[in-house]
């Protein structure tokens, strides 16, 4: 289930016939309209903003914090797993399954989510690891014709 958001509006953006067919005038507190946003519309900028409010009053319980000088790195404050985020993408480094299992509960908690325990995939690249070596290689197959 997803968390409502709220969000300070100023009257004057709105259209008049909005502000008369809703008779936003009346709702108005010194100029402003308080509205409780139950999700997003695809493609604007707000979302992606507000998805990740949503996710951070999630992991941040959780003992999540972002990285001071790395946007998008995720560490844990007592727990052997960090994670990269770009846009719905983790890439998670993690030491023993316990600590991976805890963060795949605490988002499954409120999202649905699949998990590829090969690490295969992130952001559209593929990723052919070889542990042995500890290397990793990256590739994009098709993408140039």
């Amino acid at each position: 289930m997803e968390c409502a958001e709220f969000a300070r509006v100023p009257l004057s953006t709105f259209p008049q016939c909005i502000i008369d067919q809703c008779d936003l005038t009346s709702l108005a507190r010194k100029g402003f309209v308080y509205i409780q946003i139950d999700g997003g519309m695809y493609s604007l900028p707000q979302d992606s903003l507000l998805a990740n409010q949503q996710l951070m009053r999630k992991l941040i319980p959780a003992g999540f914090v972002e990285a001071r000088h790395t946007p998008g790195l995720f560490v844990h404050t007592s727990k052997p797993i960090m994670f990269a985020l770009i846009v719905d993408d983790f890439g998670i480094q993690y030491v023993g399954k316990p600590a991976a299992d805890f963060l795949i509960s605490t988002l499954r908690s409120d999202y649905t989510i699949t998990v590829d325990w090969t690490g295969a995939e992130f952001c559209g690249l593929h990723l052919e690891w070889d542990y042995t070596k500890r290397s990793v290689e990256l590739s994009m197959p098709g993408y140039v014709a």
